[in-house]
């Protein structure tokens, strides 16, 4: 049996010591020099290892940027429920549906409903593919899971 590899901390001395790397990375490659003279430079094997470096740091950064932007946007739809929930409780109609509205912002921004209306529109595709094709019992049931885990190890 395999013992579980303890994680390395993101504050251990090699891996604060790789992202400064990095960061001289992408300085060289913003300065115009090629991947494979920041490798050389830095000490990367390849000019692959240097690309990959450079891939690394913009992806966190950009991955970054659209927590802050959804951080953002997060802050103002809930500042502007909190001005119509008043309204919204009391009955006002426009307050309600402008609060629905802007639940359902919210839900779409958090990814709250995506997969399970796509698991349910996929299985009543495929039950009515199995009742058109007179499948009944179990041989329906392991059709229709059959084409679901088709369609999950797709990554539809």
């Amino acid at each position: 049996m395999q013992r579980a590899r303890k994680r390395e901390s993101k504050f251990s001395p090699r891996r604060i010591g790789a992202r400064e790397r990095q960061r001289q990375a992408l300085e060289l490659r913003q300065a115009g020099l090629s991947f494979q003279r920041i490798a050389d430079e830095l000490g990367y094997r390849s000019r692959s290892g240097a690309y990959m470096a450079i891939k690394a740091i913009v992806e966190e950064v950009d991955a970054d940027a659209v927590d802050d932007y959804r951080r953002l946007n997060m802050t103002r739809l809930n500042t502007l429920l909190g001005g119509i929930w008043q309204p919204a409780r009391a009955g006002d109609l426009g307050a309600v549906n402008s609060a629905v509205r802007l639940i359902s912002e919210m839900n779409k921004m958090l990814g709250v409903h995506a997969p399970v209306a796509v698991t349910i529109e996929w299985r009543k595709a495929f039950e009515s593919m199995a009742d058109r094709d007179g499948l009944a019992g179990p041989e329906r049931e392991n059709a229709i899971d059959q084409a679901l885990a088709i369609v999950e190890a797709s990554g539809m």
